[in-house]
């Protein structure tokens, strides 16, 4: 399944400004697995936004009960950037570079280099 936001993702590449913005997230999701027993999942992680688009990007999941929270679409939207740094400067740079790569971004290919 395509991401819902593809084609502004796509539009980063030709945005003539880019703001990046980095936020280190301790939230929590209830998630009720198909026996109905209710967990609580801690997602402890850098969230990135360019240009408003959140990365990173949900993730479609298939199993429906695959032990994270599943919404009503279909998309996992619990994932973070877990960088061995944790939520440190040097954490956050990783999980901004991975964004960038993940956004596939001009740019972003010169660092990997």
């Amino acid at each position: 399944m395509l991401d819902p936001q593809q084609n502004q993702i796509d539009a980063l590449k030709s945005a003539p400004k880019i703001k990046i913005r980095a936020e280190w997230t301790t939230d929590s999701y209830c998630h009720q697995s198909s026996n109905g027993d209710i967990s609580e999942i801690g997602v402890d992680g850098w969230l990135v936004r360019i240009n408003g688009i959140k990365f990173p990007r949900p993730r479609e999941d298939f199993s429906f009960d695959g032990g994270r929270p599943i919404f009503e679409d279909g998309w996992d939207r619990t994932w973070r950037y877990t960088p061995q740094e944790g939520n440190t400067e040097a954490g956050k740079q990783k999980a901004i570079d991975q964004a960038m790569r993940e956004a596939r971004l001009p740019w972003s290919q010169l660092q990997s280099a």
